[in-house]
């Protein structure tokens, strides 16, 4: 299975709440060696986020942000994960989410 393929059954299995299935297409994408990239760091911050796995999770948005640094979806990931820890903190990642975003919706 390709890389592309992979990260389609990631978000669907995602949208489907089936996370243990996300998280196995996640590992053979991984095990492929495909390149780490903003969206497959979306995705794998996603499950690791479900799972309660912090530290992983912080790990898939740093590895997405230096891919990305622009990536507006990984700030608002980075606000969410500091919401409980730093208030100001979490308010500066929403602050450059808000920046980078040139989307309307």
């Amino acid at each position: 299975m390709n890389a592309e393929n992979l990260k389609t059954n990631i978000l669907n299995c995602i949208n489907q709440q089936d996370y243990m299935k996300a998280l196995e297409y996640y590992l053979l994408y991984e095990d492929a060696g495909y390149v780490y990239d903003d969206s497959i760091a979306i995705l794998s911050g996603s499950i690791f986020h479900y799972f309660g796995e912090w530290d992983n999770e912080w790990e898939a948005i740093r590895k997405g942000l230096q891919y990305n640094p622009t990536n507006y979806e990984l700030y608002v990931m980075l606000g969410n994960y500091y919401l409980e820890q730093n208030l100001h903190q979490a308010y500066l990642w929403f602050e450059n989410a808000f920046f980078y975003c040139h989307v309307n919706e």
